[in-house]
């Protein structure tokens, strides 16, 4: 037992602080109250992304509750079967239809409903944290305070929930590993296997809560029946959704990051960039925490790497286009927002690699490995670089730091003041994802106030929330393989959004031109000028502050249609 571990009482609380500090200061309420009061605003968030899969899917259980995927979808080019499209397990659907039936589908109701698992990843990294450090309420605060936490939270999609399961099921499993109670593990299994079929990656918590045992009990005992019970339970998925629809989805799943790789490869040096650049960014209270951690020495080279980095991409264009990061959309800005990203995040991988050099013991070997773990999945195996893949870093990345923190001569509200600048920031993302979602929907109000939906001769191009809303208001997705056109239709085209195919020229003419300002500021997803949160194509980092560009929606008339 090395010097931290000595420190944790047995309930998991450090003796020295529950001495010295109030009652109120080792709580979970103050996480979970920080993480509603910055999310209750953004309740009308437009639905955005991937969103409007998560609820189409919905409203199919609420039809048949056991034939989930039972439907089709013209999500990419063309009608597909919705096991082909989505690579997701339907468990954070079978939610929101849940919320879908007792209060609609509409942003609010779903929006609230998914502030529940934000808050429950909040309560369960402090219990968790206890278990790491002394100061629970630092490792909570540092780990929901980042864009990447607070971003994904303002979505219906299912990766906070996948989240709240997972820190939920290593509390349990650790707790249960230590006092041998049969029901810390039963609830960790039943943890684990939720985790699993909220999202695939939630697999990831089998080897990993393996390891932590053999590492604290260096033999099998009767924590293997309990994690046999997710393996047994995931085999069951496999089968079940085969007999469905032909394959099972859990395979499919795994051979999906290899196949649309293909599509959107990346050079290993453009990887190398992104992923820390990524990193860095979406785990941003990193950066803000960086003088505490680090020597003046290290510092100082951090910065000298920074400039050596942002001169590279400034001097050296071969660089951008050996590492394809799109030449065209570097300006000065997405330079040093990179270079000080990239900086960031090779601190948080470096303070990782560092820990487990200075304390060989089963906890942090844990910590090693989930933060390792997630970053080398979301930056060379998952199909293509994205924040959501890296949010699985935020609990363990807030226990790291917190526990780095500990001797150091600081006061406990001391170590809580560079959340102020890292929530700023955070706070500011997500008002930019907000604002950037609700374009869309404000463009389609503007469209379908503007045109005669009722005569079924507008078509639209692009997906994502635009999809969601033109779709409910009576417009038809553009099949490319089939498109039923006719001369006097019309055709919309949203400029920054995926799957666009510019129809010929001697098909249409321009009819309008809309333009809606987002945040003007700063950007999460922007094309033009870098920003890729939610995909590396996009851009090389996750967000972006500089000069941001309107959303343009282009509207052509069909001048000669092809009769089908």
């Amino acid at each position: 037992m090395n010097k931290r571990e000595k420190a944790i009482s047995r309930n998991g609380v450090s003796a020295a602080a529950t001495e010295i500090q109030p009652k109120w200061l080792n709580s979970p309420i103050i996480p979970a109250v920080v993480v509603a009061l910055i999310l209750l605003p953004f309740v009308n968030k437009a639905f955005h992304i991937d969103d409007p899969l998560f609820i189409w899917t919905a409203q199919q259980i609420q039809k048949h509750p056991l034939d989930f995927y039972g439907f089709s979808v013209n999500w990419y080019v063309d009608d597909k079967p919705m096991y082909d499209v989505t690579k997701n397990p339907p468990l954070a659907s079978y939610y929101i239809a849940a919320i879908g039936t007792f209060f609609g589908y509409g942003e609010i109701p779903l929006h609230i409903g998914f502030i529940l698992p934000a808050i429950a990843v909040a309560i369960g990294t402090f219990y968790l944290a206890r278990h790491f450090c002394s100061n629970a309420l630092a490792a909570a605060l540092i780990a929901v305070v980042n864009p990447v936490f607070l971003v994904s939270a303002t979505t219906v999609m299912c990766d906070t929930m996948m989240l709240a399961f997972w820190v939920w099921a290593l509390f349990f499993w650790i707790r249960g590993i230590e006092t041998r109670r049969h029901l810390f593990l039963l609830l960790a299994a039943i943890c684990s296997i939720l985790c699993a079929l909220t999202k695939y990656f939630g697999i990831a918590l089998i080897p990993l809560v393996a390891v932590y045992a053999i590492s604290q009990k260096q033999r099998f005992g009767r924590w293997v029946f309990y994690w046999l019970l997710s393996i047994v339970a995931l085999a069951l998925y496999q089968w079940w959704t085969f007999s469905l629809y032909g394959r099972g989805l859990l395979s499919d799943a795994f051979l999906y990051p290899a196949q649309f790789s293909v599509l959107v490869s990346q050079p290993l040096l453009g990887k190398v960039l992104i992923s820390p650049a990524f990193a860095g960014g979406c785990l941003i209270t990193a950066l803000f925490y960086s003088h505490l951690l680090w020597s003046q020495k290290a510092l100082f080279a951090g910065i000298v790497a920074m400039i050596i980095l942002v001169g590279l991409l400034y001097f050296f264009p071969e660089f951008k286009d050996t590492a394809e990061l799109g030449r065209e959309k570097f300006r000065g800005d997405l330079m040093v927002t990179m270079g000080l990203m990239i900086v960031a995040g090779v601190s948080l991988i470096g303070l990782t690699l560092d820990e487990l050099r200075k304390h060989r013991d089963s906890k942090t070997l844990l910590i090693f490995l989930w933060i390792i773990g997630t970053f080398v999945f979301a930056s060379f195996i998952n199909w293509a670089i994205n924040a959501r893949s890296l949010l699985p870093m935020a609990p363990a990345a807030g226990i790291l730091i917190a526990s780095r923190l500990e001797g150091k001569h600081v006061s406990r509200f001391g170590l809580l003041i560079p959340l102020l600048p890292a929530a700023a920031i955070a706070i500011a993302v997500v008002w930019a994802d907000y604002k950037q979602a609700n374009t869309a929907r404000t463009a389609v109000g503007v469209i379908h106030g503007e045109f005669d939906t009722s005569r079924n001769n507008l078509w639209f191009e692009g997906h994502w929330g635009f999809q969601f809303y033109m779709q409910n208001a009576g417009c038809k997705s553009l099949n490319f393989n089939n498109p039923k056109i006719s001369k006097g239709d019309f055709i919309i085209i949203p400029m920054n959004n995926t799957n666009i195919i510019f129809p010929e020229k001697e098909l249409v003419s321009l009819n309008k031109t809309l333009k809606f300002t987002p945040c003007p500021w700063l950007a999460t997803m922007n094309n033009v000028c870098g920003a890729g949160f939610y995909y590396q194509g996009w851009g090389p980092v996750p967000f972006l502050f500089g000069r941001i560009p309107p959303e343009y929606y282009y509207v052509f008339e069909v001048s000669r249609g092809r009769e089908n």
